[in-house]
């Protein structure tokens, strides 16, 4: 069986997470998705409070 490299959410294309650090079956698909929504939706000067400090781990 092939692996997937994308899903599809609300529409767009989107690639699953395969970083491996904490990388559990929900990760897989809520870094894309988060990653995606903040790119689309704000603004560098926007403020964003993140509670667990996820996404430093997946983000550069």
């Amino acid at each position: 069986m092939k692996w997937e490299e994308t899903f599809t959410w609300n529409g767009k294309s989107l690639p699953y997470n395969r970083i491996p650090y904490n990388n559990t079956a929900e990760r897989s698909i809520e870094i894309p998705i988060v990653l995606n929504f903040l790119s689309t939706n704000g603004k560098v000067e926007d403020k964003l409070l993140e509670v667990g400090n996820v996404l430093c781990n997946y983000e550069n």
